[in-house]
């Protein structure tokens, strides 16, 4: 049985699945046969509806005994999105919108609905061999990638007379939207001039139906359906295909455990399926800049059906969603360096002040060593407004601190009244501390908006109260319970019967007799709240009813008991069982969602917006007092006993405080896990990856089922993720934060590298059966690599004698241009020949004990065409320095400079990029992702930076050249006379250094593998020189900070000498 959907999921829904997820390993919850473990997914060619899109007939014929036979049909039409899609259908798309992507990337989009992109049959050859065995279907959607010249149309194409709108009648002139779309009603589109169209209305198209509309030029409509032949070449002679595109779109099922996004809609197993269409048109090849490309979600729908026009300048096709993106050259950071990024710079939640950023000199440094404190531990100054009207400073922090929370979370006794006298008064500096205060005020007031709370907790407050005072006057009275007394009515029905043979009433004395009815006076009891005070047993005062309203706030917040409904047992509510009083219910419900900060505004979170920059991860504890005086606010409403002292919230808190202390047998007798550490992620990575996984390691291993310690993974802003942990960080509970790119959202390229010149594919492993696992293969191997050349020669260093210079590919696989016009840049892969040749290498290098099939199919190629899956681990071990650094290289020509008559070309450096935990070599930077460098002094040189990369596009050196700014004409030699040249220092700025455990680490500069490296390069010489230089330079790191600007100036490349 398929579990049910999360609709609206409590913002504790991660406490609940891992209830769900004890009972599931217990064995007590079925498993659905199709379910999936964590970290696995599923992909399927293709998820076609009950019925597609279109018009049908229904044909019934009844056979009776006679001559005639009574027979009908009866046409219907199964209407479908055809034109717009639906609201919230689509999940995300990449690159995201205004976002940068290298060339080689394919834009894709992700559907909610796992059968949205074959709602209606975009082809109706259904005898080809993959189509009768249920191997593939072509979708009737397509995902292409544009420039604005391919769609911006000329004035004159949207003049009113002339143009294409001329025969359509409308009150505005016809303009092209911000995706260069044009909007017009479908009815109309029969009327565009110069243009064919595969859109037709349906017969549930209405007068006001209207689609968005791209113009495509004919020559690029016709490269984009052409035919291809055995080796991938164009056919322009034949019709429109569209079977390529069936190998373009898929179903992928995954489990969404560690994902913030997909994970709030899927099944209480965490099951989830979605639809990937994805491009296969790249962006710009030959761009030395960045371009801004539009992907359109366009309908193919029909195209089969057209035939080629010779007349017609355009073809108008229906674009149902657009996006743009910045295509960049692949010198740009991609994924994995931002990755790295910001994995470098996570830290904790707190300002990035040192003492020397204090402004004023003249400040005393006691003064100046405070303030740097209160900065450490999370504070920020604000404006404050006191009683009296004036304005002054004041420090205030939020629940989150960067310092250990050594508070206990059972305890707070600071009831208030107002908030006022939580406020902390700084001697030292004369300062007010509004933490603890703001808070309060902030509970309260989130208490007033919401109106079902403030009524469930006065009738809580006022259950509690008659409770507790019953329980007080009984202890007070002599007389017996109401049940007691009940219980006695036998015994005085008997009594009085007896009445009459008592030997009093015989007595004859008047006297005696009226002795019978005396009784001495008594003072009156104060059963009221105003006389809970009495003195105890030792003479001191105490308070008399406070037991009892706890014993009360017991009651009220227990579950029910099992046997008795209407009783309450020993545990309390718990949310896995039944609440004795529901508005009890209402009241916790309110209190555990602050409790992990649901819809409490970020600015009371994070103060200030330094704390949490651009590309981050900041790590927090949380200040339980901060959340106890919150709620304290919030229980202050509906007060009308104690302005004093106030025990009924005080019994409130002691039933809160009870939920917290308690095991619960659903969460194998663990307490209720609460949040006492957690994280920020800002990066444009979450932007990308909305649902990007996060995993909870201790020393690199799973954390074990029965243990909860992830409790709540949201997006709360666009580039910004948060999360809040059950445990700190620890060799006994987590020691590592995995960040994994979701399966869902893994972005495709068309190869490892494409540019105007070539294209590498490798060839991925592919396997039918599961053997890889057991026998260790190694899937990250590629099982072949091709390289395609769109000029006659390779542009690489590598030859092709070159053992490693990749295999010449066969056949066409990439069409940089139209071979018949190359003005038309056609930038789209032979998918047709692409899968065949694909499937063929793989049934020639695979065994068929691991991959046995005869089809390609659109999950094969899915797979194939995946990008990297990149994975970010954060070790918890120590802080990394928050502010980059600058490196300045200082270079000096020491002798025979002035004589020295030739130029100098250019003097590059190269620096391996690694972390020197990996081979326990020195190194400078794990990754530069910096703004760049720029000149001390001899401006006649301008430093670019460039990298050297792997297939799979990491960066493994970080290349700086100085290159002279004189350019090189006729009679003028290239470079700068070396009598120019005495100082060619420059400076490196945004740099991550490494940190170091041990002192005088030593960077070598002999060019070896895994080394630095200086070349200079003369004019009258025909090759580069590397320069004599000191044989090593030491860094030395004294203590485990980051090095400061001095210590960096004075460790690297102190002198780099020429000849």
């Amino acid at each position: 049985m398929v579990a049910r959907r999360r609709k609206n999921p409590s913002p504790r829904y991660l406490a609940f699945r891992h209830a769900r997820t004890l009972l599931r390993s217990q064995g007590l919850l079925a498993v659905d046969e199709d379910h999936l473990e964590e970290g696995h997914q599923r992909l399927h060619s293709y998820m076609t509806p009950g019925l597609y899109g279109g018009g049908y007939t229904i044909k019934t014929t009844q056979e009776i005994d006679g001559a005639d036979k009574l027979a009908d049909t009866q046409p219907f039409f199964v209407d479908k999105f055809l034109f717009k899609l639906p609201e919230g259908e689509i999940h995300s798309v990449y690159p995201p919108q205004g976002h940068k992507e290298w060339a080689e990337a394919l834009p894709h989009i992700v559907f909610n609905t796992p059968s949205t992109p074959w709602e209606w049959a975009a082809s109706n050859r259904d005898q080809e061999p993959d189509y009768e065995a249920n191997r593939n279907r072509v979708p009737w959607l397509a995902v292409f990638v544009f420039t604005k010249d391919e769609l911006e149309l000329s004035r004159d194409d949207l003049a009113e007379s002339h143009g294409i709108f001329g025969k359509i009648k409308g009150e505005e002139d016809v303009r092209q939207t911000q995706g260069l779309t044009v909007p017009v009603r479908v009815k109309d589109i029969e009327k565009l001039q110069k243009t064919v169209s595969p859109v037709k209305p349906t017969p549930t198209t209405t007068e006001d139906t209207t689609t968005e509309l791209i113009f495509l030029r004919r020559e690029l409509f016709t490269t984009l359906f052409c035919a291809q032949d055995q080796d991938g070449n164009l056919k322009k002679g034949s019709g429109p295909d569209v079977r390529p595109y069936r190998f373009l779109a898929h179903r992928r099922d995954i489990n969404s455990t560690g994902m913030a996004v997909a994970a709030k809609t899927a099944t209480e197993d965490d099951q989830q399926s979605y639809s990937v269409i994805l491009s296969h048109r790249t962006g710009p090849t030959s761009a030395t800049e960045p371009t801004n490309c539009i992907a359109h979600l366009v309908s193919i729908y029909n195209v089969e059906h057209m035939n080629w026009s010779d007349t017609s300048e355009f073809v108008a096709m229906s674009s149902l969603y657009s996006w743009s993106y910045s295509c960049y050259p692949s010198t740009t950071p991609n994924v994995y360096n931002q990755f790295v990024k910001l994995g470098e710079s996570s830290q904790m939640l707190r300002a990035a002040v040192e003492a020397k950023d204090l402004p004023d000199p003249d400040i005393p440094p006691n003064v100046k060593e405070r303030v740097l404190i209160r900065l450490q531990n999370g504070y920020t100054m604000a404006r404050y407004r006191v009683k009296t009207g004036e304005s002054t400073a004041c420090f205030t922090r939020g629940a989150f601190i960067p310092v250990a929370n050594v508070a206990a979370e059972d305890t707070w006794d600071h009831l208030s009244n107002s908030g006022s006298d939580l406020q902390v008064l700084d001697k030292q500096l004369g300062i007010m501390d509004i933490t603890y205060s703001a808070a309060w005020q902030l509970g309260r007031t989130m208490a007033i908006a919401d109106q079902s709370f403030v009524t469930s907790l006065g009738l809580v407050r006022k259950n509690i109260y008659d409770l507790g005072m019953y329980y007080y006057q009984l202890e007070l009275l002599s007389e017996r319970s109401r049940e007691q007394i009940i219980a006695a009515v036998p015994s005085l029905v008997q009594s009085l019967q007896s009445l009459q043979h008592s030997r009093q009433l015989s007595v004859t004395n008047s006297e005696s007799r009226s002795r019978r009815w005396f009784r001495p006076s008594v003072k009156p009891v104060d059963r009221s709240y105003a006389g809970r005070s009495r003195i105890n047993i030792h003479g001191e005062e105490e308070d008399a009813i406070e037991p009892h309203f706890l014993r009360a706030a017991r009651e009220i917040s227990s579950a029910c008991d099992d046997e008795s409904p209407d009783t309450p047992s020993k545990d309390p509510y718990n949310e896995f069982n039944t609440p004795f009083s529901t508005d009890w219910m209402t009241v916790l419900k309110w209190v555990l969602d602050r409790l992990v900060f649901s819809n409490i505004p970020t600015h009371y979170l994070v103060t200030d917006g330094g704390h949490l920059p651009e590309e981050s991860v900041r790590f927090f504890e949380v200040d339980t007092r901060w959340m106890n005086a919150m709620i304290d606010g919030a229980l202050s409403l509906a007060n009308y006993i104690d302005q004093e002292d106030d025990k009924v919230r005080k019994a409130i808190f002691h039933a809160i405080n009870l939920y917290r202390t308690t095991p619960i047998s659903e969460l194998d007798g663990e307490r209720p896990p609460l949040p006492i550490y957690g994280c920020y992620v800002r990066s444009a990575l979450i932007t990308k990856f909305p649902d990007l996984k996060v995993e909870i390691r201790r020393g690199s291993r799973p954390i074990e089922q029965e243990k909860l310690i992830l409790l709540r993974h949201d997006i709360v802003n666009v580039d910004t993720m948060f999360c809040l942990f059950s445990k700190r960080p620890s060799a006994n509970t987590w020691d590592e934060l995995w960040f994994t790119q979701p399966p869902h959202q893994q972005s495709f390229v068309a190869g490892a590298t494409v540019d105007a010149n070539r294209i590498l594919i490798p060839f991925r492993k592919a396997y039918t059966t599961n053997l890889w696992k057991e026998d260790g293969d190694d899937v990250n191997e590629p099982m072949k690599e091709f390289l395609w050349n769109h000029a006659q020669q390779p542009d690489g260093s590598s030859e092709p004698g070159d053992p490693n210079y990749p295999e010449e590919g066969p056949g066409v696989i990439y069409h940089w241009t139209d071979p018949d016009n190359p003005s038309v840049e056609i930038r789209r892969l032979s998918m047709e020949y692409y899968a065949q040749l694909y499937l063929e290498t793989a049934q020639n290098e695979m065994d068929t004990s691991r991959f046995d099939d005869k089809f390609a199919t659109s999950a094969l190629m899915a797979t194939q065409m995946n990008s990297f899956a990149w994975r970010l681990k954060i070790g918890i071990n120590g802080e990394n320095s928050l502010a980059t650094q600058d490196l300045i290289f200082h270079i000096v020509m020491q002798s025979g400079w002035a004589t020295f008559d030739t130029h100098l070309e250019y003097l590059r450096f190269t620096i391996p990029l690694k972390d020197p935990k990996a081979d326990g070599s020195a190194a400078l930077m794990k990754s530069y992702i910096g703004p760049g460098a720029y000149m001390l002094s001899n401006v006649r040189f301008n430093p670019i930076l460039s990298f050297r990369k792997t297939d799979e596009g990491v960066n493994t050196h970080l290349v700086i050249t100085l290159t002279p700014r004189k350019v090189a004409t006729n009679g003028r030699n290239p470079g700068v006379w070396v009598k120019n040249c005495r100082e060619l220092s420059f400076v490196l700025t945004g740099v991550y250094i490494n940190r170091y455990s041990t002192d005088n680490r030593r960077v070598s500069y002999n060019g070896e593998e895994g080394n630095a490296k200086v070349e200079v390069k003369y004019n009258d010489r025909t090759s580069p020189e590397v320069p004599h230089i000191q044989e090593e330079t030491r860094l030395r790191l004294e203590k485990k900070e980051a090095k400061s600007m001095k210590d960096t100036r004075a460790a690297f490349l102190e002198s780099a000498v020429l000849p």
